[in-house]
């Protein structure tokens, strides 16, 4: 079906309701190479094929001015350790704590070397701080028995 799409001129890029391309949703690994084939691109935002390419996985650790690919790729990698294993061998930076954290991916992060204060945007938000003014007792006890300060 999709082969015969394309045929017809079916562009790969086009937006799909969320924003990201058809590319990005391809049910299959063998169809987002068929529509990679034709031009489709996975897009600076389109991170669910990151796991399958090398390029986007590095790309996306590589940038670290832009909070919302990071986010993503946390996001995505959140109950995938070995997903974010590679994502910090890439070369993601990411603090020690972030609002969807729990206690084994901080210990996870913090093993992998993830800084244990990595300043934010605000003076008070270190990973510290977060976890302070969010509630997490838990992190925030685990990020001081590694020497975070505020």
């Amino acid at each position: 079906m999709v082969k015969l799409l394309l045929q017809y001129g079916a562009d790969p890029n086009e937006e799909i309701d969320s924003g990201a391309s058809a590319t990005a949703f391809a049910a299959t690994p063998e169809i987002r190479v068929l529509l990679e084939a034709h031009g489709g691109d996975l897009g600076e935002y389109d991170t669910s094929w990151i796991e399958h390419n090398d390029e986007l996985l590095t790309r996306v650790a590589a940038n670290q001015s832009d909070p919302h690919r990071i986010g993503a790729a946390f996001a995505m990698s959140a109950h995938r350790p070995d997903l974010l294993a590679r994502l910090l061998g890439a070369g993601l930076r990411m603090p020690a704590v972030h609002t969807s954290c729990q206690g084994y991916l901080v210990e996870f992060l913090l093993s992998r070397g993830a800084p244990v204060d990595l300043p934010d945007d605000e003076p008070w938000a270190t990973p510290l701080g977060w976890a302070e003014r969010r509630g997490y007792q838990q992190i925030a006890s685990i990020l001081r028995a590694h020497g975070a300060t505020r």
